[in-house]
């Protein structure tokens, strides 16, 4: 190749190179997209998935969500009593030391059904302290179609500075981030992270409703999974300070200056999360007509799976059970 070729082909890359860099940036310059790497669905901390994040989303939670989550991670935040973190922190001993938490297999905290998995830095050992509470929270950032305004807050809890994080971040659709695994703590509510599970929903503080029916119906069978799995009430939990006084769900705002002294979820009630949980609960359990369908089911297995009209019903049987999330096993109805 002559000098003149190699010249005019080294010339024209670099053309190419400014073109494809303009394109993927705002006027000022400054990219329109980050790329961050998280964990995937493996148990290591190993951060192996890249996810590409619109900068301005990115940008957008980081102005909202830094004054928002103001001393996150701290669990002696500032105003709370002395007496009440004193107690708290006895309460988390008493619940480390009396063999209270779940043993969770690897697979039942690793990923969630209904979300992303993208685990974020931002997280650290409970210490064998038994999770007694589920969190909601609002971003104080607005709501976008798609997963832009989702992944614009992951990437965010991702950023060591931010020192904050939450197990799940889901928006008014419904679209779903599971971010730090509910056997370890995330950095949301300070002194109460130990024995929490925080979801962080989409949403400014001043919409005209918290979520969209599918968002509460999402979190429902959320909160519903992590209450079987942890053994949290589907009820309205209790907090004096940070010290739990009846286990279930709370709000940010329940828990005073021992949380940092945030008033979310307010201006917006708990109560239709807690109904959409109790509603997601009832329909997780295997009722009376799913054991009845599946002996039938298996029947009709153990007869030689005959043609026919037996066939014919044993379809519809599976689909109805399918229809419930539920599978017809030798041993009976098991829930998926």
């Amino acid at each position: 190749m002559s000098r003149l070729l190699q010249a005019s082909v080294a010339t024209l890359v670099a053309v190419l190179v400014a073109v494809f860099a303009y394109l993927d940036a705002d006027q000022d310059g400054q990219p329109d997209q980050v790329t961050i790497k998280v964990d995937g669905a493996d148990p290591d901390r190993n951060a192996d998935e890249p996810m590409r994040v619109p900068a301005s989303a990115v940008q957008a939670a980081a102005a909202t969500e830094a004054g928002d989550h103001d001393g996150a991670r701290d669990e002696t935040p500032a105003g709370a009593p002395s007496s009440e973190l004193d107690a708290a922190q006895r309460q988390q001993d008493d619940l480390a030391t009396t063999d209270q938490f779940p043993n969770l297999a690897p697979s039942a905290a690793a990923t969630f059904p209904g979300c992303r998995t993208r685990i974020v830095s931002n997280r650290s050992s409970r210490r064998g302290v038994a999770p007694r509470l589920m969190v909601a929270h609002i971003t104080v950032s607005p709501n976008r179609p798609g997963w832009t305004d989702v992944d614009g807050i992951t990437a965010y809890f991702d950023r060591a500075s931010s020192q904050a994080s939450s197990h799940f971040v889901v928006d008014a659709e419904a679209h779903c981030n599971y971010i730090v695994p509910i056997n370890e703590k995330s950095w949301t509510q300070a002194a109460a992270n130990p024995v929490a599970v925080s979801w962080e929903i989409i949403n400014t503080g001043r919409e005209g409703r918290l979520m969209e029916p599918r968002g509460y119906q999402a979190v429902g069978r959320q909160m519903a999974r992590v209450g079987k799995l942890l053994g949290i009430p589907l009820r309205r939990g209790k907090v004096n300070g940070c010290t739990v006084v009846r286990s279930g769900i709370v709000m940010h705002r329940d828990f005073g200056a021992c949380g940092g002294g945030h008033v979310d979820i307010a201006p917006y009630q708990l109560e239709p999360i807690i109904q959409a949980a109790v509603r997601a609960g009832r329909a997780g359990q295997i009722t009376t007509t799913d054991r009845t369908t599946c002996r039938k089911l298996n029947w009709w297995r153990r007869a030689g799976r005959p043609h026919g009209e037996p066939e014919t019903n044993a379809v519809r049987r599976r689909k109805a059970l399918e229809a419930r999330g539920v599978t017809c096993t030798s041993r009976g109805p098991v829930r998926r």
